[in-house]
């Protein structure tokens, strides 16, 4: 949420109500339905989900799929933060799919957290 801002990005946080980061801002918006927001997603970030979350219910509404993933804009990419899980908070089918970034991703990592670092503090 505070990277949004400071970089000037939509963020859609997307969960089940109560959890919300904060109140809507134009960089950050909150919502319950994920299907309703992936048609303007351009990138698709998850978290490693706990315990009280992988149900099947939770799963349904919640897990980015390759059908969800072909909701979202065509170039839409999938990266999931590590550690994730297979078949819980991304399907097997999505991270077979073009849309996933890769494991490689987190080689690069620490210096996209630099880069953000350096255009935060010279703003």
């Amino acid at each position: 949420m505070e990277a949004a801002k400071a970089l000037n990005l939509s963020f859609n946080h997307v969960c089940t109500a109560g959890k919300e980061m904060g109140t809507d801002t134009p960089n950050y918006k909150y919502h319950t339905s994920l299907d309703s927001i992936l048609p303007e997603s351009d990138v698709i970030l998850t978290d490693s989900l706990p315990v009280t979350c992988l149900t099947q219910e939770y799963l349904g509404a919640y897990q980015i799929t390759l059908e969800r993933m072909r909701c979202a804009k065509p170039e839409a990419l999938l990266n999931p933060c590590p550690p994730f899980f297979r078949n819980e908070e991304v399907s097997e089918d999505a991270i077979a799919s073009p849309y996933f970034a890769g494991f490689g991703f987190k080689k690069s990592l620490i210096y996209l957290q630099q880069a953000i670092l350096i255009y935060c503090l010279s703003h």
